[in-house]
């Protein structure tokens, strides 16, 4: 599981200076959701995580996790904005072939559940995207933006002559 604090302590990195009030007049934001952010207690939201990552080219898995490469290799080009329902598609994709049961039960949520996000009337729990990582060999690449085939490999997108 990605522990906040630590996703907190690499997105802060990026920046300068990197205390809570310069982060708050940075954002725009009051004091105290910073310091929310850096102590755990609140997570930083994702598009803002996804402006870092955009900005600073980086790699999500080294931003959520502290895996890997902090910099994306300059090859895989601009990050595209990151769009719910796709990252709902790609999440179910991982359960190719199961019931809603198989998958509800699998990942711990209701069948209800399963058939919102299926539907795109709810976004997949981040801890569900976090588990999917660290239990199923995929990427946070993979889940958030469609980058590589989600087993970590890249795929070659051009076809060959």
């Amino acid at each position: 599981m990605f522990e906040r604090t630590e996703i907190y302590a690499r997105f802060a990195s990026c920046y300068s200076p990197q205390t809570p009030a310069a982060l708050a007049t940075l954002f725009g934001l009051r004091r105290q959701t910073v310091y929310e952010w850096k102590s755990g207690k609140r997570p930083i939201p994702w598009p803002r995580l996804k402006a870092a990552v955009d900005e600073f080219g980086l790699s999500w898995d080294w931003l959520l996790t502290g895996r890997g490469e902090k910099m994306r290799p300059a090859a895989e080009g601009e990050a595209r904005p990151l769009v719910p329902h796709e990252i709902n598609k790609r999440y179910l994709a991982l359960f190719d072939g199961m019931s809603r049961a198989e998958i509800a039960r699998r990942c711990g949520i209701s069948q209800v559940a399963v058939y919102y996000i299926d539907a795109d009337r709810m976004r997949v729990p981040w801890d569900r995207l976090n588990e999917a990582v660290e239990t199923m060999g995929t990427t946070w690449e993979w889940l958030l933006e469609g980058r590589g085939d989600g087993t970590g490999r890249a795929v070659d997108t051009v076809p060959d002559d």
